[in-house]
């Protein structure tokens, strides 16, 4: 049983030169995930925004070509706008 716990613990302790060169390793490996997963990110970011200005060009000129409808039951029409006095001299009963 003492031989198996001999490969499973790493009782060697590391030098200096050993942490140091672990440390550069570690803080390399950190940069290098950050700067990709920014890369990453920044290519997404493209993707996503060609997309949506393709998909409003489209929207847009389908929204061009569709008949406008502004939804109301509104007369359209001219009108006159006349004063008080001559509007109770012509409405009469």
């Amino acid at each position: 049983m003492p031989d198996q716990i001999r490969f499973i613990a790493n009782t060697r302790q590391s030098g200096p030169v050993g942490r140091f060169l672990l440390a550069v390793g570690a803080a390399l490996l950190a940069t290098a995930s950050l700067l990709l997963g920014f890369v990453f990110f920044v290519v997404i970011l493209g993707f996503a925004l060609v997309a949506g200005l393709i998909l409003w060009f489209r929207l847009r000129s389908l929204q061009k070509r569709a008949p406008s409808e502004s939804g109301s039951d509104a007369i359209e029409g001219e009108y006159q706008v006349l004063s008080e006095s001559r509007r109770r001299e012509e409405w009469r009963p």
